[in-house]
């Protein structure tokens, strides 16, 4: 209707004279077409006024020509409402298809987690504009629950409570934790180990006190919140009264130190007058005495005398409940001139080196006493370098003296003037060692001549060649000579105090 009275007007100016139209209503009508013409362009436009969000804020700031925005919001914004308000106010509005008057809030927009697209219509009747909102949603990187397998949480769990504490009782020496996300496309660990969405963490070792778990949520955005929960498991009196390891200066423990072996025996040669202990406590709340004496965990004690022959050390340990374990060692100080052997911890094949690398092999041994030079009671063949009898060379026994084990003191036998024991004669005392029986090389025969070959003078580890060897718990001339042994089978050796 507007534009029909503006083509009127305008003919009338364009076709009358100043004859036919007063200038007066000449006048008028100017007016009444600059009235018209700008009502017209009012009435035409579709572009909005103002638009605003009750959630974010618009990007770019809201203009009228600007037709694209984008809003970030929360993970706890689910919804979003618009209020737009159009130029005229006659123009009709529609909200991704749902009608909204001018200066009215819309109803609310469900938001799903990532980019919504929101979508504004407006129409004039003549023209249309379309204004389009990306609207973000972050992604939810929470738990709806967290439990634990021993405890319980405090406070209560909330999503957004972050940090939890629990206690729980000495007897509880693991747990798990079971973690259940929001979003199920969010990942989560414990403790930096992936666990599945509602499963059971794997065990996690709880120390006496406190103990601090984490667990970290990651939403496909990459976005992440991390809970924690502190657990302080109780502390009772512990009942461990055992040693963790136990050293003397001198001489060897046999057995081995083993924390549920309570007896011991090491051999001291005369020389040493006396030995320090050195108890290590496998709880450090227990507490150790040495012959009566307090020592501190992991330190040695004050020298012990020794008298010639057997002396008994007692080790005892005792617990924070009042329990205790006794450690008892067997010390033998020998006798001036009284000398020790000792089996090899190791077997070797007859590859040892030579006899020079035999030697070398008790030296680094785990049973090597700690001082004092000790050789293997090995001969070569008659080309070689160490020989018991005939030409005597380099040989381990010296004459007329008494070899005792190392590892309980007990005497073996005593050499002649010839430097060997003649077991043709008779039987030695006791055997080379106390345990079960063992092969060890020798290369001797029953009257302590050489045999030939020996491995290549123990240079080879072939079944080629063969070398003798001895029984470790025979006191017969089976000793010394029981049997060949093929090079490339194994072997302990026997060392011997120089």
């Amino acid at each position: 209707m507007k534009y029909t009275v503006l083509r009127i007007v305008l003919f009338l100016l364009v076709t009358c004279t100043s004859s036919c139209v007063p200038k007066k209503e000449v006048f008028i009508l100017q007016n009444f077409l600059q009235f018209t013409a700008l009502s017209s362009s009012e009435a035409s436009t579709s572009d909005l006024l103002s638009l605003s969000v009750d959630s974010g804020s618009l990007s770019p700031t809201f203009s009228s020509t600007t037709y694209e925005y984008t809003i970030s919001v929360e993970n706890t914004t689910s919804s979003i409402v618009l209020t737009p308000t159009s130029t005229n106010g006659s123009e009709t509005i529609a909200i991704n298809g749902v009608s909204v008057s001018s200066g009215s809030t819309s109803d609310a927009i469900s938001l799903s987690v990532g980019s919504n697209t929101v979508s504004i219509i407006v129409n004039s009747g003549s023209s249309t504009s379309t204004y389009t909102i990306t609207v973000t949603r972050a992604a939810d990187a929470s738990l709806t629950s967290l439990i634990l397998s021993s405890g319980t949480i405090s406070p209560d769990f909330s999503s957004s409570t972050t940090s939890y504490s629990t206690t729980v009782g000495n007897s509880v020496s693991s747990l798990t934790v079971t973690p259940t996300v929001t979003d199920s496309s969010s990942t989560v660990t414990v403790d930096s180990s992936s666990v599945a969405s509602g499963s059971a963490s794997s065990s996690i070792s709880l120390s006496v006190g406190t103990n601090t778990i984490t667990v970290v949520v990651t939403a496909s955005d990459s976005s992440t919140t991390t809970y924690s929960v502190t657990v302080t498991r109780s502390s009772v009196a512990s009942s461990d009264s055992s040693l963790s390891a136990l050293v003397v200066n001198s001489g060897t423990l046999y057995p081995t130190f083993a924390s549920a072996t309570t007896s011991y025996a090491t051999t001291i040669p005369n020389s040493d007058a006396s030995i320090t202990i050195t108890p290590t406590g496998n709880d450090t709340s227990a507490s150790v005495t040495v012959d009566g004496s307090s020592v501190t965990s992991g330190s040695a004690s004050s020298g012990i005398s020794l008298s010639v022959g057997s002396n008994t050390i007692t080790v005892v340990v005792t617990a924070q409940d009042s329990s205790t374990t006794t450690y008892t060692i067997t010390a033998t100080r020998l006798s001036v001139g009284v000398k020790r052997m000792y089996l090899t911890a190791t077997s070797y094949d007859g590859n040892l080196g030579g006899v020079t690398g035999a030697d070398t092999k008790c030296a680094s041994d785990a049973y090597y006493p700690g001082s004092g030079t000790f050789k293997a009671m090995l001969q070569d063949d008659s080309g070689g370098t160490r020989r018991a009898v005939a030409t005597i060379k380099d040989w381990v026994l010296a004459a007329s003296t008494t070899y005792v084990r190392n590892s309980d003191g007990v005497t073996i036998f005593t050499t002649n003037a010839n430097r060997v024991f003649d077991y043709t004669a008779g039987n030695a005392q006791a055997s080379f060692d106390s345990g079960a029986q063992k092969e060890f090389w020798t290369g001797g025969q029953s009257n302590w001549n050489p045999d030939s070959d020996l491995c290549s003078n123990y240079s080879l580890n072939t079944n080629a060649s063969d070398a003798r060897v001895g029984l470790t718990d025979s006191v017969t001339t089976d000793a010394i000579n029981s049997s060949n042994q093929a090079c490339d089978e194994v072997a302990h050796l026997l060392c011997v105090e120089q």
